[in-house]
């Protein structure tokens, strides 16, 4: 059985240079600790056997929706 440790934080910065900053794959050993390193299209991952090298494609994209409604107002849908 596989398991995983799942986190939340808060990020205190604009969504667009969050969403830029975990897509790019070369920053991934500096977020989670599964990443020992990236390079193109390869990584080393971490695991309870040993590290492994595997194949990397990292696909993002920004389409997402965003919705806000401060107290006392109309709900605002919008893009981000």
């Amino acid at each position: 059985m596989e398991t995983f440790d799942v986190q939340t934080i808060e990020i205190h910065a604009p969504a667009h240079k969050s969403f830029a900053y975990i897509a790019d794959s070369r920053n991934l050993p500096d977020w989670t600790s599964a990443f020992q390193s990236v390079s193109c299209d390869r990584a080393r991952m971490a695991t309870p056997q040993g590290a492994v090298d595997v194949e990397l494609k990292v696909t993002a994209d920004l389409r997402y929706r965003l919705h806000a409604r401060m107290p006392g107002q109309r709900s605002h849908r919008g893009r981000s």
